[in-house]
């Protein structure tokens, strides 16, 4: 199965910001209110505010994910199906079966 992200609560205030904030506040700022306002009145910090406006610090925190949804999820399916054959894969047979599969890819681990 897919990993699902889980972010601790004590990390950054900057990635704790939702999606409606961020564009409520570029309209405010469009229609001529100043960063410092429009920060105190929606309780977001000014580096959270400019950092969404410059869209910087946009990707998830942690690694990046090597294989996409989609490859992990038809992974999990066939380990799955190898075991109901009794057939045993630990830790090190999947790492070398991913390393393989992203070398024919031409990606990197």
């Amino acid at each position: 199965m897919p990993r699902t992200y889980k972010k601790k609560p004590e990390t950054r205030k900057y990635a704790s910001c939702d999606d409606k904030k961020p564009q409520k506040a570029s309209d405010m700022i469009t229609s001529g209110a100043s960063q410092r306002i429009v920060c105190a009145e929606l309780g977001i910090t000014i580096s959270t505010l400019q950092n969404k406006l410059k869209k910087t610090h946009m990707q998830k925190s942690g690694r990046p994910i090597v294989l996409t949804e989609f490859e992990e999820k038809a992974i999990a399916e066939h380990l799955v199906a190898t075991s109901e054959w009794v057939f045993p894969f630990y830790c090190k047979d999947i790492l070398v079966l991913i390393k393989t599969y992203l070398d024919k890819q031409g990606r990197s681990f």
